[in-house]
C-alpha cells in the first residue's frame, strides 16, 4: 500500500483572525479587543512602585559598574511576572546597524533546569539564532559576547523557584551547576542579576555560601491584606482603577465598601485571581452581547474562574452569603486561597551497620 504523501500548502496570503472564525459567531474587532482589556490593564499598586524602584536601583547601579544580585519573591499570584515585563517594557530590544541593542532581558527558568538548559533559555533571550548548537563552554563564550555587544545591563530570572524540589523543599543538584554558570557570568561582565520566584526560592541562594554573600536582601511582593489598613487601601484603590478601565460595562461598584469585602474575599488579595473574575465576567457578558454585568455574573464566574473553587467554601458572590457574620473566620479563610502546602516527606529508617552487612 502507498504512502500519502504529505500536503503542502504554500500561499502568500496571511488570514486576518476573524476570517478564521465562523461567520455564524458574529465577532466584531471592537469585541475581541474587550476579550483581552483586563490583560492590558497594568495598575501601579504600592507594592508596584516599591518593586519598579528597587529595580531601578539595581540596573543603575550596573550601568555606574556596580553590579547587584538581588531576589525578588512572592506567592503564586501575587504580580510578579507582570512587574516585571512592566519594568523591561522601558527598555525594549532595538536593532541598528551592528545588530540588536537591549538593556533588561528576562529569562524563563527552564522546567527541567541544567547548566546547558539555562544558558540555552539565556540565548534565546539574547536573539542567539542557534541557541542549542555547541558545547557548555562555547555557550557560555557566546552568552558573554552578547551581553557585550547588545548592552545588556541586567538579566532577569524568573521561576527561580524550579531549582528546588516542591514535594521535599530541597534545591536539586543541578541548580549548584546552574549557579556556577551564573557566578561566571557575574565575574565576567558588569551585569545585575534578579532573580524572582516563588518564596522557596530563597533556599536556592542559601544553598551557595559564595553567592549568597553577594546577594542583597530580598524584595517580597505580599498578597492585599484586608486586616491592615494600608494594604486594604491599596487592594480597594487597585479595583477602582480596574472599574474605570471597564467602564463601558454597566456593573456593580466593586470598589464599594462590602463589594470591595465579596472581591477580597473571592480572590484572598491575589491580582492574578481578581483578573480572572474580571475576565470572566467580560467574556460572558461579550458572550451574550450585552454591556451590562450583575452579581449572578460574578457569582458564576467566581465558580468557572478558580481552579478548585467548590473547596474554597460558599461563594461570596451569591445572595445567600452574608458578607457581616463572622467577618475574620471568613478573612482567614480567604487568606488560605492558594497557599502552597507543603507535603510530609517520609523519613528514611536509618539501618544498623549489622543490617547493612547482613549480620
Amino acid at each position: 500500500m502507498r504512502r500519502k504523501q504529505p500536503v503542502h500548502l504554500k500561499s502568500d496570503r496571511k488570514f486576518s483572525v476573524f476570517e478564521q472564525l465562523p461567520k455564524h459567531w458574529e465577532v466584531t474587532e471592537e469585541d475581541m479587543s474587550l476579550r483581552v482589556l483586563v490583560d492590558s490593564i497594568r495598575v501601579r499598586t504600592p507594592y508596584c512602585h516599591f518593586v519598579l524602584a528597587a529595580l531601578k536601583q539595581w540596573f543603575l547601579a550596573a550601568l555606574s559598574g556596580s553590579r547587584v544580585t538581588a531576589l525578588i519573591i512572592g506567592e503564586s499570584g501575587a504580580g510578579k511576572t507582570k512587574i516585571l515585563e512592566m519594568f523591561a517594557a522601558l527598555f525594549p530590544a532595538r536593532r541598528n546597524k551592528d545588530g540588536i541593542w537591549q538593556s533588561v532581558i528576562i529569562v524563563n527558568v527552564p522546567g527541567e533546569p541544567t547548566p546547558i538548559a539555562l544558558l540555552e533559555a539565556i540565548l534565546v533571550a539574547l536573539h542567539d539564532p542557534r541557541p542549542s548548537s555547541g558545547t557548555r563552554t562555547s555557550k557560555m563564550r557566546r552568552v558573554i559576547a552578547a551581553i557585550f555587544n547588545q548592552g545588556v545591563r541586567m538579566i532577569i530570572l524568573d521561576d527561580l523557584q524550579r531549582f528546588v524540589d516542591r514535594n521535599s523543599e530541597l534545591v536539586l543538584y543541578s541548580a549548584s551547576e546552574c549557579l556556577k554558570e551564573l557566578k561566571e557570568i557575574l565575574s565576567c561582565t558588569q551585569v545585575s542579576i534578579v532573580g524572582c520566584g516563588l518564596p522557596e526560592s530563597k533556599l536556592v541562594i542559601a544553598a551557595n555560601e559564595q553567592l549568597k554573600r553577594h546577594f542583597v536582601a530580598p524584595v517580597e511582593i505580599p498578597r492585599f491584606d484586608w486586616l491592615t489598613a494600608p494594604s486594604r487601601n491599596a487592594f480597594v484603590a487597585l479595583l477602582k482603577a480596574f472599574q474605570t478601565h471597564l467602564q463601558m460595562f454597566e456593573m456593580p461598584n466593586i470598589s464599594g465598601l462590602e463589594m470591595s469585602l465579596r472581591m477580597f474575599l473571592g480572590t484572598g488579595g491575589l491580582i492574578d485571581f481578581l483578573a480572572k473574575i474580571l475576565k470572566q465576567v467580560v467574556w460572558d457578558a461579550l458572550d451574550r452581547k450585552s454591556r451590562k454585568i450583575t452579581m449572578s455574573d460574578f457569582e458564576l464566574a467566581w465558580s468557572r474562574a478558580l481552579w478548585d473553587a467548590e473547596n474554597l467554601g460558599e461563594n461570596p458572590f451569591s445572595d445567600k452569603f452574608n458578607v457581616r457574620v463572622d467577618i475574620k473566620g471568613k478573612i482567614a479563610a480567604a487568606r488560605k486561597i492558594n497557599q502552597h502546602i507543603a507535603r510530609p516527606v517520609a523519613k528514611r529508617q536509618r539501618k544498623s551497620l549489622l543490617k547493612v552487612i547482613g549480620l
